[in-house]
């Protein structure tokens, strides 16, 4: 998909989240969509259990180099990571 139909396809995906309050389950290996569309995160590398927090505290505080450098590893997910975390530009 190219990536304005993959944008608009995140944004029906939280207004759907929402609108039927329930639990979704959203995996995904792009940190750009687990950053727009999470009220939570879970990171596990080979396996293991990384992290788990909100786009926000993963982004500030990872708990590790790994997920310092996977969350922040695409610039465009990082810009829009910070918007969503309500960090400064």
């Amino acid at each position: 998909m190219d990536a304005k139909i993959r944008q608009e396809l995140r944004e029906w995906l939280v207004h759907l989240h929402h609108d039927l309050n329930v639990t979704t389950l959203f995996v995904t290996h792009d940190q750009e969509e687990a950053l727009e569309v999470s009220d939570r995160i879970v990171i596990f590398s080979q396996g293991n259990l990384e992290q788990v927090g909100s786009p926000r505290e993963v982004y500030e505080q990872p708990n590790n180099e790994f997920v310092a450098r996977f969350i922040r590893r695409d610039e465009r997910a990082r810009m829009r990571g910070a918007r969503r975390c309500g960090a400064a530009e």
